[in-house]
Parts: structure tokens; C-alpha cells; sequence
């Protein structure tokens, strides 16, 4: 599968809320662009650090791998990149707002998804 196909289907997934392995496929997804595409662009260094930084955070215990073709740096996987960061945002500004489970976790949910949304603004 390509890359960018694979994060389309990731993030449809995300948007339907119907998969819970779904966010962390986001984050290792995002985190294999990171991977492959650090040394293009120092852009991809504040992507993957906002990643690695919400992967220890919520996502330390889950463990998914997607197979995809690697990324490539160009404006179609920077573009995908970006939709998949911001639709795992709006998944944790939901998980943040929905007023059920401890505060630590909300407060968590809420930093990840304006760190998330950072890292895309920066991709767009």
C-alpha cells in the first residue's frame, strides 16, 4: 500500500471513530515519515518529536504496525501527514472534552491535541 493511501485510510478511520487501534496507527504512521524523512527537511524534526512525545504519553502500552510503501518528501505525503495529524487531534480534543475519566488523562488528551495540531500547521 502507499504511503499516502495508508494515512487517507487511517484517518477516514479516525473521522469514523469506529477503530480503536486507529490512533495509534496515526502515531506510528506519522512517526515512519519521521523516520524516513528527517534528513530532507528540519520540519520533520518537530513532527516527530511532538509524536514521540504523545506516543509516551497516551500511547506507551500500544503497540500497531501499518505496512506502507515509505514516504516520499513531497507535497501529496506532507499534505497527508498534515490530515492525519489533525484528524488524531480532533480525536483527543474529543477524548478531552468528553468530561468522562480522570483530569490527568483530559489534561493529557488536551495537550496532545494542541501539539498535534502545531505540528500539522507546520506540514501545511
Amino acid at each position: 500500500m502507499e504511503y499516502i493511501e495508508a494515512a487517507a485510510a487511517v484517518s477516514d478511520h479516525l473521522g469514523a471513530g469506529d477503530d480503536e487501534l486507529a490512533p495509534a496507527g496515526a502515531v506510528h504512521l506519522g512517526l515512519t515519515a519521521w523516520q524516513h524523512l528527517v534528513g530532507e527537511d528540519r520540519i520533520w524534526d518537530r513532527v516527530g518529536t511532538v509524536l514521540l512525545e504523545v506516543q509516551g504519553r497516551l500511547y506507551l502500552d500500544q503497540a500497531v504496525t501499518i505496512e506502507a510503501q515509505p514516504p516520499r518528501d513531497d507535497p501529496q505525503t506532507r499534505a497527508a501527514v498534515a490530515g492525519l495529524l489533525t484528524a488524531l487531534a480532533r480525536h483527543h480534543q474529543e477524548r478531552a472534552t468528553a468530561g468522562a475519566g480522570e483530569l490527568h488523562l483530559r489534561l493529557d488528551h488536551d495537550a496532545a491535541a494542541q501539539q498535534l495540531r502545531a505540528a500539522a500547521a507546520v506540514l501545511a
